[in-house]
């Protein structure tokens, strides 16, 4: 049985020498994360990397999975308040830079990737100010 260390903000670990190390942290911050028990054949020695590789993907797609019922919980309740068409196109303009940031991966060099990204996170703030409630003083 392996042990490791982990600091109490999850920032920091370590692990005595094995096979997939990193993958092992990888794996034990997710189940920090998700805050989940650490599974046995993390810790096992014999075990091989292809498994916990695999393991390490389902605890990614789980914390994705965890992450956006959040987030969708959260604009959920944000957008009870709203009208129903800025709701949409926040929406829309939050999907249209998720895929400006997948075609910025398929970019030919780094400017070009930099540009893709700047546009992308320029459409989040466009959707994120269309949500946030507007103040109104009274005069």
């Amino acid at each position: 049985m392996l042990h490791f260390t982990m600091s109490e903000d999850g920032l920091r670990a370590s692990i005595g020498p094995c096979v997939g190390g990193s993958v092992r942290l990888s794996i034990i911050r997710l189940c920090r994360q998700l805050a989940i028990e650490i599974p046995a054949e993390t810790l096992d020695e014999t075990t091989d990397i292809e498994t916990l590789r695999d393991l390490n993907l389902e605890l990614l797609i789980r914390r994705g999975q965890e992450r956006r019922a959040q987030s969708e919980h959260a604009l959920a309740c944000q957008g009870s308040e709203l009208s129903p068409e800025i709701v949409e196109q926040a929406a829309a303009l939050r999907e249209r830079a998720r895929s400006v940031r997948t075609q910025a991966n398929y970019a030919d060099d780094y400017s070009a990737y930099q540009r893709e990204l700047a546009t992308a996170q320029r459409l989040e703030h466009e959707a994120n100010a269309l949500l946030r409630p507007v103040s109104v003083t009274p005069l």
